[in-house]
This record gives structure tokens, C-alpha cells and sequence, in this order.
């Protein structure tokens, strides 16, 4: 199962009965790489064709559903941002929803209202509404960002452990990066919110670290181990930033990667970029490499497209 969903339905895909697919547990999947090491998985879909079973939902979302053990999690919205210059915010709520993985029936759900105001649904403001960030879990907690409405933790229940805010900023973009998980803390990039990195107790919901001066920074960061440190990675314009997982420190920038806004890919030694080209990033000195070199670096990949992202294989 990898899919996400924009409309207002959710669609499992078929899977062996015997056994599940391996857990997806945050955006693009482990280590944020959009790669699975399952096998045998359907590559043809229909309307009926490999469709284990599907749903209808509140609302839509431009968040993707996780899956942990025997579950599937997923946010969406209603009441307002439906149509452009339709509605009044006051009636937007927000929806987290668990189902049943081998069914797709409603195990539980939660109805969030939201700190007011928000961006508004109108030009660039609708271009994905008001979930688009993805939920992650650690196998035991929930965690889900909304905005200036806060980051929450939940039990796999639907038991809500704890809630803070990590800035109250708008952008008429709206707010769309999703939470990553790096042993002990939750990591959340707060650019739109606060301007900030901003790293949480997983448990507690406490501050452990903040790094300020995030700006224009439209993406998910990665977190890269190695063997002498784990580095967070993240896009910002006009420049890649690298920061030690653990506590924040600042360790490289590489400048001139211009418009990053797509998720990074990584293998054991460099970093991938995509913005108005593909550059490969050295990840100890921080120094940006075009893939193909020269004017044709620019020929071969000015026409990427403005927001995809990278496939790691």
C-alpha cells in the first residue's frame, strides 16, 4: 500500500492474506527514502482490478495514510477550503482516522477545530488545504502536525497524551511539511509556524532544541546516519542546511541550490537535491556537485518539475 489521497476516499490495495505489507510509518515511507522492500506487490490498478477495499471520507486531504501492524492512519478536513471563495473558516474542523488494515473499517476517529485564522483557500492557499501534513508513529504513539493548531501525540487508541504549538505564523501557501522521528525526539520543520527547526520529546511533548532562521524551507527534512554522527538535512532557499540530529548544532551549508522544494534522497556518502537541477551533495564538506556537469547540467535538467520528489534505489 502506497498511496495518497487528495480525494475523499481511501483505497487499499490488494496484499497477500497471509501477511500484511511491512509498516509505513512517515512520509515517503522509512528513512523517508519513498522505497519499499516489499515484493510481489500489484503494479496495475483499477477501479476494480487489485483493490483490497475502499472508503469514503469526511473530507479531503493531500496528507498520505501511514500503516502500522494492523492499522491505517490518516487526516482530512471539512466545512471550509471545499471551493474557492466558498464558506467561512469558523466551520473548518480537521479529522484523524483509524481503520482497520485487513477491512477498512473505523476503528476510531478525532475532530480537531482549528486555531483561527487560517490561510485563506483561494488562489496558491488551495493548492492541498488544511492536511496535508503526514501523520508518524514509533509502533506505540501517534503523531500529527497541524499548523499553528499545534503538534499532537496520541496512543494507537486515540488517546491524546499530550499537545503544544510550535508557532502561530501563516503563509498563503499554506502549511504542509510532516513530522519525522529520530530516536527520542519528534522533529518538526516550523518554518511557516515560528521560522524554526523545532525538536520535541517524543514522549513529553517538552522542547529539546530549536534552530532558528528557517526560511522558505517547503519540504520534509531527512535524517542521515552515519557512523560518527546523524545529520538532519533540510531545503531551504537558496541553499541546503545540515544540522547534528541530536541537539541542533549547525555542521555544513551548501549554497546555490536554488528552489529546492522537492525531498531529498541519500545513499551511505551524498545527498540529492532536486531543484532547477539535480546536484549531488558531499555530505562532509557540504559542497554542491551537479550530476551532469556544465551547461548541459542545465540542459538535461532545467525542465525537472517544479514539486516532485526523488526516488532513492
Amino acid at each position: 500500500m502506497r498511496v495518497c489521497v487528495p480525494a475523499a476516499v481511501l483505497v487499499l490495495s490488494f496484499l497477500p492474506l497471509s501477511a500484511f505489507a511491512g509498516d509505513w510509518t512517515q512520509f515517503r515511507g522509512p528513512g523517508g527514502l519513498g522505497v519499499s522492500d516489499e515484493k510481489s506487490t500489484p503494479v496495475k490498478w483499477s477501479s476494480t482490478e487489485n483493490i483490497a477495499w475502499q472508503v469514503e471520507l469526511p473530507g479531503p486531504g493531500a496528507s498520505c495514510p501511514i500503516a502500522v501492524k494492523d492499522r491505517v492512519y490518516l487526516t482530512c478536513y471539512t466545512g471550509y477550503g471545499l471551493e474557492g471563495n466558498v464558506g467561512e473558516q469558523k466551520d473548518l474542523r480537521r479529522h484523524l482516522l483509524c481503520f482497520e488494515r485487513g477491512t477498512g473499517k473505523v476503528l476510531w476517529k478525532k475532530e480537531f477545530e482549528p486555531k483561527l485564522p487560517e490561510h485563506q483557500y483561494q488562489g496558491e492557499g488551495a493548492y492541498h488545504g488544511y492536511a496535508a501534513s503526514t501523520p508518524a508513529t514509533d509502533g506505540e504513539r501517534l503523531y500529527v502536525f497541524f499548523g499553528k493548531s499545534g503538534v499532537y501525540c496520541f496512543d494507537l487508541d486515540g488517546k491524546e497524551l499530550w499537545h503544544v504549538s510550535v508557532g502561530e505564523g501563516l503563509n498563503g501557501w499554506g502549511s504542509g511539511c510532516s513530522p519525522i522521528l529520530h530516536g527520542g525526539l519528534l522533529i518538526i520543520n516550523a518554518s511557516i509556524e515560528s521560522g524554526s527547526l523545532v525538536a520535541l520529546d517524543k514522549l513529553t511533548g517538552a522542547e529539546v532544541w530549536r534552530q532558528k532562521d528557517i526560511r522558505s524551507a517547503w519540504n520534509t527534512p531527512v535524517v542521515v546516519a552515519g557512523k560518527e554522527r546523524a545529520e538532519l538535512i533540510v531545503s531551504t532557499e537558496p541553499r541546503l542546511l545540515s544540522f547534528d540530529a541530536n541537539d541542533g548544532r549547525p555542521l555544513w551549508n551548501a549554497d546555490g541550490v536554488c528552489r529546492p522544494r522537492r525531498s531529498r534522497v541519500r545513499d551511505r556518502r551524498r545527498t540529492y537535491v532536486g531543484g532547477r537541477a539535480l546536484w549531488r551533495i558531499g555530505r562532509r564538506d557540504g559542497i554542491a556537485h551537479g550530476v551532469a556537469r556544465g551547461e548541459g547540467l542545465q540542459r538535461r535538467f532545467a525542465d525537472l518539475p517544479r514539486r516532485t520528489s526523488l526516488l532513492g534505489a
